[in-house]
């Protein structure tokens, strides 16, 4: 099994980098959004539509900000599993170092 610790490290940062992006594109589209008037108007059918959108729209918002908090979680597992590899892998060397040593005669 080869493993690149690194590249490991890499996609957590860049997969950090892309939920951060995805959360500067919400933020703008709420604020867009927020500062719009509504085009359904204000009469009794224009409200019903206004209620069903905001709905529907916080419910999006609500389901995205909920997948990007999950996927933060996903890239920091990602990079502290970079991290183990490469504790991992420095604790195997000083072993067989050791067993080297020992098999040696040196120690």
């Amino acid at each position: 099994m080869n493993v690149d610790p690194e590249s490991l490290r890499r996609a957590g940062r860049d997969l950090d980098v892309a939920v951060d992006e995805v959360d500067a594109l919400v933020g703008r589209l709420d604020a867009q959004l927020a500062g719009q008037v509504p085009p359904w108007g204000s009469d009794d059918l224009g409200f019903l539509i206004g209620l069903c959108f905001q709905g529907a729209f916080d419910l999006a918002l609500d389901s995205i900000e909920a997948n990007a908090d999950e996927l933060s979680v996903y890239a920091g597992r990602l990079i502290a599993m970079g991290d183990s590899y490469d504790g991992v892998e420095a604790d195997n060397l000083g072993l067989m170092q050791g067993i080297h040593k020992q098999l040696d005669g040196s120690v």
